[in-house]
């Protein structure tokens, strides 16, 4: 034990501490719990919500031969005719990527794709050929040829309808962020000086929502709430509520 003990007991240890720097996405909390209860009241009615994650990843598109290269002419050409049809943000990227254009056959052509649909359009086309495949092995090559212009059909169908519900879903989830954010840049030190002014002003606006009047507050309980601030010390327009993404200091142990 002593010979361990003197063993040990040479050894130096550091127990000096480290730091990172952490960042937290704000409005990322903020989607993700917009999308979860949309999801949670979708599935009561017995109906799915859309995947509305706005999260992006790099795509790089085929351009070493003169067939790929061709098919990517094309592809722009679509995209040209299609983006009369979109606005704000959507537009702009694809206007960004029009600006580009197609690149000489042999160089790369590397795009921002939305994740989430991505994925989705790879599972259908995957469970699309998949099917077929299996249908081919029972069947005539006429009947087999009929079925596949049926699924280029439905293929192209279901992509637009999956593009539709994303980008809707994707743009209502993100109109409740900036809607939540609104709502606490909106605070005022100078409206309301207690929570009892803040109840009458919203006891006073129920009617409109309501379509019908409302009993008057309890005097006892406007009482109570004329005792309390309106602001608190340290909540007016607090950075949790309006900030995009914030920053922590985190100390790491030499553990």
């Amino acid at each position: 034990y002593n010979r361990l003990l003197e063993k040990a007991g040479d050894k130096v240890l550091d127990f000096a501490m480290s730091s990172r720097i952490v960042e937290i996405d704000r409005d990322a909390d903020r989607r993700y719990t917009f999308a979860t209860r949309k999801a949670k009241k979708a599935a009561e009615k017995g109906e799915m919500f859309p995947q509305s994650s706005p999260m992006v990843e790099v795509w790089q598109f085929k351009n070493d031969d003169a067939e790929s290269h061709e098919a990517l002419t094309k592809l722009m050409e679509a995209i040209k005719g299609a983006k009369d049809g979109l606005s704000g943000e959507d537009k702009e990227q694809v206007e960004a990527l029009l600006k580009i254009g197609v690149p000489p056959m042999g160089e790369k052509l590397e795009v921002f794709l939305p994740q989430q649909l991505v994925n989705q359009l790879h599972y259908a086309h995957n469970y699309l050929v998949k099917n077929f495949e299996m249908f081919k092995e029972n069947h005539t090559e006429a009947e087999a040829e009929t079925v596949m212009k049926a699924a280029v059909e439905a293929r192209t169908k279901a992509m637009v309808e999956l593009t539709e519900k994303h980008v809707a879903a994707r743009d209502e989830v993100e109109e409740d962020v900036k809607l939540m954010k609104s709502l606490f840049r909106s605070q005022s030190k100078d409206k309301y000086k207690t929570k009892a002014d803040v109840l009458r002003s919203i006891w006073a606006e129920l009617p409109k929502y309501l379509g019908k009047p409302v009993p008057p507050v309890d005097e006892e309980l406007l009482a109570d709430m004329e005792q309390i601030p309106a602001v608190r010390e340290g909540e007016f327009r607090h950075n949790w509520g309006i900030a995009d993404k914030l920053y922590k200091s985190e100390a790491i142990d030499a553990f």
